[in-house]
């Protein structure tokens, strides 16, 4: 039967590079898993070598200074190496634990996509001489760590004890922790030298595995060449390949190998003349928030690695349907066709914004970037692809306006907004050149005595046709624009000025904008003003905020000083409210601290308000520094910050903004608010609160000392309560937090007191009684606050006991009164 080499010959030809392919693309799989997996364990090394570092360096920090902080810091570096530690013991058990060593891992900060890999080389490779050698240095590490672990609790029961008046103690066990750092170093280098010499010794052999198969397919290759294909076959499917090749470069972008802007009008273009009735299309850019920062931060090969990332996570979470773009930098799009509403746009931007609020990993960082969105929708934002871009940007714009990691769909108001925005800008040069602005001032007033201590210039815009304009509307664009140097040098001008003629005891406070620190010579122009006006340099007080000391740091300082110098003082204004306040004070010395309005105005509901508002105000007492509560609007509010320890106040109690000629010198009228509780003082007040506050968190062991003490007094009291006392547990602590939140009205108190008292006096409780409750009232206080509960405090719980009982009382009397009237 005669052979039929037509049918038989191509697979002939074919076979021998079919198997030397198969058998290089094993030995090619096999390379890179194995190396991945040894490059995943050098990684691992690293991490926990730096997590151990950082543990040493931070209970370092915590021997040295006590910080409970960094205690929480080395614990948490600690777990590190913890973890891989438990990985590689549920590796070593006759049944070794996949998941535990996967948690493990994961733990020790290992990338999730390298644990697979740490697994499979650590079960099946383990045995060989260079991984034994490295897996019996990283045993070896068991008990160093173990002793580091221990050593870090024994330092901090240590500190609990006082061992930050023991500098030779400190220094001792500095000691011991350089040497358990030292030996863990010496592991973990050990540990990545083997690691290398086995990676090193297994790359030749597994190079010598594929220049052998190369060999062997290059000898085939040269057999075989003539036999293959034409010459002019081979030459077609080359000029094929080349035509789609440089296609795709054309429509996609070569890093992200997403389409590019082209393709992208194309979709758009398709969606827009695709909307049926009833139905929508949507076009989003997304923009990444901090790519600037990683791009200087970590090099250009990070930000690249963080762009082709982002496209992924993008395609992850869009339709097959909706196309993916990169526009260009670090901005990107997606069109989404055939949509029911703008429901669905808002769902995917949403799932965008979540994503990127989570980490990237890039070269072994955890990068934080966000993105935010802007999103047009079609037909009601515009039915043509430049008009939907366009108004897609401007909600891009808008979205990062309002402080990214969010999306904002198109608004035609908004456009509107902002054309008028620009029409009152334009308008605004003119009100520079022209001089359409006035001051009107501000009392300061001392609080002791009620004098002015100051006065302070805000500017008011006098329009032509708007009429008078609040500094709230153009004081931002002024900034925008850079005419607040101008108008800010003109108003300081005036301002001086118009004090020339005021009482000599009389400041006058300017606000400085961050923008005018830009100029290099502020210091000089300012003393020149002072120079002709005439007004001397101790009556000028200059307002700044925070952001001066934040951004040019030490060029602002700079100016500070100098304008500090010249006898100018300098007031910290909304202080509270930004960053670092306490850090701003180290640097630079200020003259005053202006506390900001919204402590002050929840000072009466809120604890933690008065307690910041009393903590500013002994820290400027600590440090000689004026203090002053702005925003006081009430008697009360007064009172609270009189007692917090403010010596001077701003707001409406003393006097609204008015014009030069409105201007009053006169002393100020403060009323007596501290008396509005008869003997209760605004600082009995706030100390009841306090510590109410740290009582209700242990209001299981409060009313347990409560009832305890009352009973052990008055036995014959338990009869007139529930057999399970749990409910009137609850009762009597919400009574009481009833009673302290609303100790500052009174009156308003005292009808719900007095029903309390009355009903009292139905179950039988007599006068007498009352002593019994308030002395175990004050028993629970001592017991549950212990050395928190100093004489002030307690004094002042010894009012607010007395003025409650005194109330009930004359309710239960009213109650006996009204019964004997009835029999």
């Amino acid at each position: 039967m005669p052979v039929r080499w037509s049918s038989k010959r191509p697979f002939g030809l074919v076979a021998p590079f079919i198997a030397v392919l198969a058998l290089q693309a094993s030995i090619a799989t096999l390379s890179v898993e194995v190396m991945s997996s040894v490059r995943a364990y050098v990684a691992g090394e690293s991490i926990w070598s730096r997590a151990q570092k950082d543990a040493v360096y931070a209970l370092t920090l915590y021997l040295q200074s006590g910080d409970q902080s960094f205690y929480e810091r080395y614990r948490n570096a600690m777990a590190v190496p913890l973890g891989d530690q438990m990985a590689r013991v549920a590796l070593q058990q006759p049944s070794p634990d996949l998941e535990r060593a996967k948690t493990g891992f994961l733990q020790g900060r290992n990338d999730p996509e390298d644990v697979p890999g740490l697994i499979w080389l650590f079960r099946y490779f383990n045995r060989i001489s260079y991984l034994r050698a490295a897996i019996e240095q990283w045993e070896a590490t068991d008990f160093t760590l173990l002793q580091l672990a221990v050593f870090g609790e024994a330092v901090q029961s240590e500190v609990r004890g006082g061992l930050m008046n023991d500098p030779p103690r400190i220094q001792f066990l500095s000691a011991v922790l350089n040497d358990l750092d030292d030996r863990l170093s010496v592991r973990a280098n050990a540990f990545s030298t083997v690691l290398g010499e086995g990676s090193r010794a297994i790359k030749s052999i597994l190079l010598l595995l594929n220049v052998g198969a190369a060999s062997l397919l290059l000898v085939l290759v040269v057999w075989h060449t003539r036999r293959l294909l034409a010459q002019r076959e081979a030459f077609e499917t080359a000029l094929n390949a080349e035509t789609g090749r440089l296609a795709w470069q054309a429509s996609h972008d070569p890093l992200t190998k997403l389409a590019n802007r082209t393709v992208l009008a194309r979709c758009l273009d398709a969606a827009l003349a695709g909307i049926s009735d009833g139905r929508s299309a949507a076009l989003h850019l997304i923009d990444l928030d901090r790519f600037k920062d990683v791009n200087d931060s970590l090099g250009h090969q990070a930000g690249d690695q963080l762009l082709k990332a982002a496209a992924h996570r993008l395609t992850q979470l869009v339709k097959p349907a909706d196309t993916v773009a990169r526009m260009g930098g670090d901005e990107f799009a997606i069109v989404q066709p055939d949509l029911t509403g703008p429901a669905e746009a808002a769902a995917l931007a949403s799932r965008i914004v979540d994503e990127f609020n989570k980490p990237f990993d890039i070269e072994g960082v955890s990068v934080f970037v966000g993105a935010t969105v802007g999103i047009a929708t079609a037909p009601a934002d515009g039915m043509l692809a430049e008009e939907l871009t366009c108004n897609a940007d401007l909600a891009l714009y808008w979205a990062k306006n309002e402080g990214r990691a969010t999306h904002r769909f198109f608004e035609t108001e908004r456009r509107t907004k902002a054309q008028q925005r620009h029409a009152l800008q334009s308008e605004l040069r003119q009100a520079v050149r022209n001089d359409e602005f006035e001051l009107y001032y501000q009392p300061v007033v001392k609080i002791d005595s009620g004098e002015k201590y100051a006065m302070e210039a805000l500017v008011r815009w006098r329009h032509p046709s708007r009429g008078l304009i609040t500094p709230d509307r153009f004081i931002p664009i002024a900034e925008e624009t850079g005419l607040i140097r101008e108008l800010g040098l003109m108003v300081l001008r005036r301002a001086c000025a118009d004090a020339v003629l005021w009482p000599a005891s009389v400041k006058v406070a300017v606000n400085l904008s961050p923008v005018q620190f830009r100029d290099a010579d502020l210091a000089q122009r300012t003393i020149q003003i002072l120079a002709e006006t005439g007004l001397a340099p101790e009556r000028l007080e200059l307002e700044i905020t925070e952001s001066v000391l934040l951004h040019r740091k030490e060029e602002n300082l700079a100016l500070l000083r100098q304008l500090q110098q010249a006898g100018i003082r300098i007031a910290l204004d909304d202080f509270g409210t930004g960053y670092a306040s306490l850090s701003y004070l180290r640097a630079f010395p200020v003259d005053k601290i202006k506390i900001d309005r919204s402590f002050v105005s929840d000072m009466s509901d809120s604890d933690e308000c008065a307690a910041i508002v009393c903590a500013i105000a002994n820290l400027g007492r600590s440090l000689s520094i004026n203090t002053t509560a702005e925003g006081v609007e009430t008697e009360e509010q007064l009172a609270l910050v009189k007692a917090a320890g403010c010596n001077l106040a701003q707001g409406y109690l003393f006097g609204r903004p008015v014009p030069l000629r409105d201007v009053d010198f006169g002393r100020a009228v403060l009323a007596r608010s501290a008396e509005v509780l008869e003997d209760l003082t605004a600082t009995d007040l706030m100390l009841v609160r306090a510590s109410f506050s740290k009582l209700a968190a242990r209001q299981d062991l409060a009313a347990n000392a409560f009832y305890e003490r009352l009973f052990a007094m008055a036995p014959e009291l338990r009869r007139l309560f529930p057999a399970d006392l749990e409910a009137q547990k609850s009762k009597l602590m919400a009574t009481l937090a009833t009673g302290v939140g609303k100790l500052h009205d009174l009156p308003g108190l005292t009808p719900m007191l007095k029903e309390l008292g009355a009903r009292h006096a139905g179950y039988g409780a007599r006068s007498e009684h009352y002593a019994l409750v308030n002395d175990a009232a004050l028993w629970m206080l001592e017991r549950c606050l212990d050395r928190e509960l100093d004489a002030a405090t307690l004094r002042a719980w010894k009012k607010v006991l007395h003025q409650i009982s005194a109330i009930m009382q004359s309710g239960a009397m009213d109650a006996v009164g009204r019964a004997r009237n009835v029999a």
